[in-house]
């Protein structure tokens, strides 16, 4: 199996047990236990689970099942995007990539600024490189919160209302807008595409939120691998001479260079 095939297997082997040892694991995946360990510790780290003594258990908030008619097909070959997959899928797709994007993004801050960080799977490792600054995080995200809420020096404020369990967002059921009672000096924003008409996305409800942010911020900064760059979604958020920066990998073309420059835009290249 390929590193990502064993995830899956690990993965759904954990839903249907909550708990499995290390050669239990081994016997799904016909992996040596040493792979198995670097496999689990990796996991461990990307929050996919809990390494325990011996094996491994579920996290309190699960990675969504992979659909049983879907088991055996690759990732590109399931119904899922890689837009519309559970938060807990999409933080494994470049995950590398997406935690050198956050490094690099987490630098752009200073002690004392508020910033509002939304519920994307790059602005997720965020957190991980946020530690002993002293910055107040205002966030529509449980997942952010619960990382953000034990990181040293970050005070943490979250949207309330109902928590959509794919995306761990939370939308209010009203439409309030509760980022107009804050002022950020940067947003942090995960898009589904960037291509010439702008920044989109596929939900709507992801938008409104967006949109509420982006009118309350100072500074505007896109986190995206270069995977992003002309994908993604259906619903225009915003035109891409709004954009601050974008924080992306080597892999984004000379052409979507030169676009984001001609719109004013300060790219970052990891």
């Amino acid at each position: 199996m390929l590193e990502r095939e064993r995830e899956e297997a690990i993965i759904q082997h954990l839903q249907r047990r909550r708990f499995a040892r290390v050669h239990d694991l081994v016997a799904v995946t016909a992996a040596s236990e040493a792979t198995i360990r670097r496999d689990l510790q990796r996991m461990d780290t990307n929050g996919l689970l809990k390494r325990v003594r011996g094996g491994a258990e579920c996290r309190q908030v699960a990675p969504a099942a992979v659909p049983h008619s879907e088991a055996g097909r690759s990732a590109a070959q399931r119904r899922w995007t890689a837009d519309s997959a559970p938060l807990r899928t999409r933080i494994t797709i470049n995950d590398h990539q997406k935690r050198r994007i956050a490094a690099a993004a987490a630098r752009l801050c200073r002690d004392g600024n508020t910033l509002f960080i939304d519920g994307g799977s790059t602005t997720y490792y965020l957190a991980e490189f946020l530690e002993a600054r002293e910055l107040t995080i205002v966030t529509n995200s449980l997942a952010i919160a619960n990382q953000t809420n034990y990181t040293l020096g970050c005070q943490t404020i979250i949207a309330g209302g109902i928590i959509d369990p794919q995306s761990e967002l939370v939308f209010d059921p009203v439409g309030r807008d509760f980022f107009s009672d804050y002022s950020a000096d940067i947003l942090f924003m995960g898009v589904a595409g960037i291509t010439e008409h702008g920044i989109t996305n596929t939900h709507g409800r992801v938008v409104q939120t967006a949109r509420q942010m982006i009118a309350h911020a100072a500074r505007i900064v896109v986190l995206a691998d270069s995977s992003k760059f002309r994908a993604g979604g259906h619903i225009l958020l915003c035109g891409l001479e709004t954009v601050d920066t974008i924080v992306t990998d080597a892999g984004v073309s000379q052409t979507d260079r030169e676009r984001a420059a001609a719109a004013g835009v300060e790219l970052i290249v990891v």
